[in-house]
């Protein structure tokens, strides 16, 4: 890449061709790599921009005025014992359950009226709950989990 050129990449589509968005050089200088311990070959960074998508033609340019601050992202693998552990600490009864599919786990808290779905890998939760629990439970599930950007 040249100072000052455009770069593209593509993008998988659930379609079967694929888009080509070129990435303005002024994002570009502006990426803040961040590795993982465990694969030093995969890196995050977050984008400050928009996706300009005239004529078919994807073009990523820099934001006209600054973004807030994102929430950050996380990586690990938990398991139902980590997050029922980290309950314990902020005083929260659980129970596991199976989801119908058998794929996925299922820890309901009944005294907050709130569930969290693990998902079978362990990689992805999905957190059900009033507006009031919600940030706690997040708390509790990323407590076991590396901060990446």
């Amino acid at each position: 890449m040249r100072y000052d050129e455009q770069l593209s990449i593509s993008l998988p589509s659930k379609k079967l061709r694929k888009r080509k968005i070129k990435i303005s050089p002024e994002v570009i200088k502006r990426i803040e790599l961040h590795g993982h311990h465990m694969n030093p070959d995969v890196g995050i960074s977050s984008l400050s921009g928009y996706l300009c998508a005239y004529d078919e033609a994807y073009e990523l340019l820099p934001a006209k005025k600054k973004v807030g601050a994102l929430r950050p992202k996380y990586a690990g693998q938990l398991t139902t014992d980590t997050i029922l552990k980290a309950l314990q600490k902020r005083n929260l009864s659980a129970r596991v359950t199976s989801h119908p599919d058998g794929e996925r786990k299922i820890i309901k808290i009944d005294s907050i009226n709130s569930a969290i779905t693990l998902s079978a890998d362990g990689m992805s939760t999905n957190i059900q709950s009033p507006k009031e629990h919600r940030m706690m439970l997040l708390d509790a599930v990323t407590s076991y989990l590396q901060a990446l950007c």
